[in-house]
């Protein structure tokens, strides 16, 4: 797409892509140079003017906006300011936390027209929320690490489950008023209240078949029931890997600690883009073949409940 235009607020947004933006993508492919691929032109609705202090927090808001979109630290960065007439005003050039060419995948469903129409406002608000701004930065600052390629596993999993354990509290107990101390219950029970499946995605065989398992490998354990359970289960043998918890955690296989991060990544996203108002398809990181996903439609109602209100 050459254009993409969104609203937040009272700010639109305009995103040009480069007519050359497919070569350069090939070139910083091979050279890993951070180069323009996109201009984004911000003004207000009315087309009133207005000052850096007005669009500061606005700028910063967007750079958590297109990672979240990209999975992946995403900055904006050569910014220019310019008056009514387009005469610039200055220039400033730079942006912590590049990532250069690197790709990762996302929810993001390319292909379809204009998901930040449905993202962004809803985004936006939880932003200026002052209950939520932080939660956004935790969300999308995890997001972007656990969703590295290079990232270690273990480090990706627990990264996401933390994510996950934020969301559920923000959510599910605070915003709905659920009082409930076990994680694996306050996972499961925010994901079915957006609809989310928690059952074991078979699209993770090596994942089913460590969560099946489980009591006839070790005598008196039970089986993993869901998604949620399975999450929490192996955070533990992370997080609190005193020698039996080590044992098994090492006895989980490099393909199933994966999967798991697949999953605990999958939960996080859905549950963000509640959190965001979001209500457009969805690029699903679980389904096979891997890293290319499969679109699914969001599972909650469009305009459905959001935090401070009753669960759906």
């Amino acid at each position: 797409m050459a254009r993409t235009q969104f609203e937040a607020s009272d700010w639109l947004v305009t995103i040009d892509r480069l007519v050359n933006a497919d070569e350069i993508f090939k070139e910083i492919r091979k050279t890993k140079e951070h180069v323009i691929t996109h201009q984004v032109h911000v003004q207000r609705l009315d087309g009133s003017e207005f000052s850096w202090p007005d669009i500061e927090d606005f700028l910063d808001f967007m750079y958590y906006l297109f990672s979240f979109a990209c999975a992946s630290r995403r900055p904006v960065c050569n910014l220019v300011a310019m008056d009514r007439f387009e005469r610039i005003l200055f220039r400033k050039w730079g942006h912590d936390g590049y990532l250069g060419s690197t790709r990762a995948f996302s929810w993001f469903p390319a292909g379809f027209e204009n998901p930040f129409k449905s993202l962004a406002p809803g985004m936006y608000k939880a932003w200026l929320d002052p209950n939520l701004k932080e939660v956004c930065r935790f969300l999308v600052e995890v997001l972007s690490e656990s969703n590295r390629e290079k990232q270690i596993v273990d480090f990706k999993f627990v990264l996401a489950q933390t994510a996950l354990e934020l969301l559920a509290n923000t959510i599910y107990v605070e915003a709905w008023g659920n009082n409930v101390a076990d994680a694996a219950s306050k996972i499961r029970g925010l994901l079915l209240g957006l609809g989310v499946d928690v059952n074991m995605p078979l699209s993770l065989p090596d994942l089913v078949a460590e969560a099946t398992g489980r009591s006839a490998r070790y005598p008196g354990e039970s089986n993993w029931v869901d998604g949620p359970q399975a999450i929490v289960q192996i955070r533990n043998m992370v997080t609190h890997a005193d020698r039996k918890k080590r044992q098994k955690l090492f006895d989980l296989s490099v393909e199933a600690r994966f999967e798991a991060s697949l999953l605990a990544i999958h939960y996080v996203e859905m549950a963000s883009l509640w959190l965001f108002g979001y209500d457009g398809p969805v690029s699903t990181r679980v389904d096979l073949p891997k890293f290319i996903g499969k679109h699914i439609d969001s599972p909650w109602p469009a305009g459905g409940q959001r935090p401070g209100t009753v669960p759906p």
